[in-house]
């Protein structure tokens, strides 16, 4: 390397890490290390002095892997890419120099975000802020005592969730942190690190300390997510004390051997019983019964008589489907028929329980056995409810509400929320039951009965006044396609939808007369989950950038044409615009050399 070389180098080097140092410290294996210089390695004659204002600064986060303590970056730049970004700005640093303070050299391998204030983020940037379970509680994430036969991580891909045992688990100091800089209030909170990181947070030795700190911060109700296996008498003594909070419960069955057997529970009974104590206490709870091969369809009956009879909040049935890295992978057209099996018995009996029974994927039941899609029909009553008490029923269709007439699910959920954010005590429900109208008062009391809670901000799973009614596509977001499609000059448009919106799509797109008196052509194409997940996987926000690469080469392939524009709803990535696997959706554009939008839409949640 010439002088000419080494001082240009330098110079860039000496940029770079007064930029850097502004936001980030150094670390050696979690320590921080003091640098106030630099040298070019192979030129060990002479070492830079870095600009005196970044003396006695440092930093730390992800450069060696292998250390435990470090976050993973490839987790973490979903949610925040900038801190990838920094990571290979000093690799690529690290390669040709090293750092030096006083003449030695400083070994780093890590860094530290300097000023945290500066990495929070709104409600506006991820929707789930202010949610306690989402900013807080999930970190909380331990090993189960259990070992569920169907859990879903003994499908993760390679390196993508476990990379060594138990490395997902986050250090105390880092909830703690996280718990100083959260806003519930104004919905902030730091950037979230995973969305796909929670197993058992009850078993958390130090679950209770780190409770009640988010507590005094927030009477927002907390919401748990629970095998079970921890509800003893003395656990729900001390749930009492973070009240208010919502309880889900992952039963699977009410028969000891059979829980036993697909959960691995030691005592099953536990978690049986846990149901009765959380309603003597008066803690709102939903069960969740995952309807797994193993358990037969009448035990699956049994169950679910059982379970209403310990007024849940309402109990859902979850179709299990599995990636092909999982022991227990399935073909797709196998699982299709038996997951409609299950939803014909549900249906079966969801008249004969008081307790509203909910089919998880929520729009799995409405694609396959309902003739017209996205019905504004009440999926269930909760007990006791304003609903409950004015005579409302399952299967009820809403027509209007407070006299605005009411053609889609998603406006009458958002009627409904904005009538119960505006503390509106009465509203007013026209409803078709059986080809007859019927007018219902819901009155509001200043103190509701169990199990009802009217908690405003526990969405998703508050249902206002009582009434279910599951997420669904919006025509909004469906004419959004014509403007798009305005927007490109596009002639001939290829829609990447999922397994289940399709249908309702299609009918909203006859429905709504799109592209009527215009030469524009649309298609609709479900692409196969194949290339990050596999196996039964047809829930369209899983699919990854090779899925839908894929799937619009096997259409033009098809067809011997390309299409002018594609368009793939946002759901699937974050707000970086990201994938499950971290990488960004233009690369589809790039890769394919055709236009790529994304059409903005909020997500058909599941129930948590």
């Amino acid at each position: 390397m010439t002088k000419i070389d080494y001082e240009t180098t330098a110079k860039l080097i000496e940029n770079q890490m007064t930029s850097l140092l502004k936001i980030i410290d150094l670390e050696n294996n979690r320590k921080k290390v003091k640098v106030d210089g630099f040298r070019i390695k192979y030129f060990p004659s002479n070492n830079r002095r870095l600009n005196e204002r970044m003396k006695n600064q440092s930093l730390g986060k992800v450069m060696d892997k292998k250390k435990i303590g470090y976050q993973d970056i490839e987790a973490i730049c979903r949610f925040e890419p900038r801190i990838k970004f920094i990571q290979k700005q000093l690799q690529s640093i690290l390669k040709i120099g090293e750092f030096t303070f006083e003449g030695h050299h400083v070994f780093v391998n890590g860094f530290r975000l300097k000023n945290l204030r500066h990495w929070v983020s709104t409600d506006g940037e991820d929707e789930n802020h202010g949610d306690p379970y989402s900013d807080i509680l999930q970190y909380l994430s331990w090993p189960c005592t259990t070992s569920c036969k169907f859990c879903l991580h003994k499908g993760d891909p390679p390196g993508y969730f476990s990379k060594s045992k138990y490395s997902w688990i986050t250090p105390l100091n880092e909830i703690e942190t996280r718990i100083k800089y959260w806003d519930p209030e104004n919905n902030q909170a730091l950037f979230n690190k995973s969305d796909y990181n929670f197993f058992e947070i009850l078993t958390h030795p130090h679950f209770f300390s780190i409770a009640m700190k988010a507590r005094k911060k927030t009477n927002r109700c907390f919401n748990i997510v629970t095998g079970g296996a921890q509800l003893t008498e003395s656990m729900i003594n001390s749930l009492e004390q973070l009240k208010p909070l919502f309880l889900i419960v992952s039963l699977n069955s009410h028969d000891p051997r059979i829980r036993q057997s697909v959960m691995r529970d030691k005592n099953p009974n536990i978690a049986i019983y846990s149901l009765s104590s959380l309603k003597k206490r008066k803690i709102p709870f939903a069960v969740s019964l995952t309807a797994c091969q193993e358990i037969p369809l009448e035990s699956l009956k049994e169950t679910l008589i059982h379970v209403d009879r310990t007024n849940p909040y309402f109990i859902r049935v979850v179709l299990d489907a599995y990636t092909k890295y999982h022991p227990i992978a399935l073909d797709i057209k196998k699982s299709l028929e038996r997951w409609k099996k299950i939803v014909r018995l549900v249906r079966d009996i969801r008249k004969k329980l008081q307790s509203p029974l909910i089919v998880q994927p929520v729009m799995f039941e409405e694609c396959f056995f309902d003739s017209k899609r996205n019905r504004t029909k009440v999926e269930g009553v909760i007990k006791n409810s304003p609903a409950y008490k004015a005579g409302m029923r399952a299967g009820d269709k809403i027509v209007s509400i407070n006299g605005i007439q009411i053609l889609s699910r998603p406006f009458a959920k958002y009627l409904l929320w904005l009538c119960a954010k505006g503390g509106m005590r009465e509203i007013e429900i026209t409803a078709k039951r059986q080809r007859q109208l019927f007018t219902f008062k819901l009155k509001k009391s200043y103190q509701e009965d169990y199990p009802y809670f009217p908690y405003k901000r526990s969405a998703p799973i508050f249902f206002p006044y009582g009434l279910v009614l599951l997420h669904g596509l919006n025509p909004f977001d469906v004419l959004e396609i014509e403007k798009i499609a305005e927007k490109f000059n596009a002639k001939k448009i290829l829609f990447l939808s999922s397994l289940l919106v399709k249908p309702s799509l299609k009918e909203y797109v006859r429905s709504l007369n799109l592209f009527k008196d215009k030469d524009v052509k649309l298609y609709i194409e479900v692409p196969i989950n194949r290339h990050f997940l596999g196996g039964d996987i047809i829930v369209g926000d899983l699919l990854v950038v090779d899925d839908f690469i894929a799937s619009v080469r096997e259409w033009i392939t098809r067809n011997s044409c390309k299409p002018d524009l594609v368009i793939i709803p946002s759901t699937p990535f974050t707000k970086w615009k990201r994938d499950l696997k971290g990488e960004v959706y233009k690369n589809i554009e790039r890769e394919l050399g055709i236009p790529v939008a994304l059409i903005e839409c909020a997500r058909i949640f599941n129930i948590n």
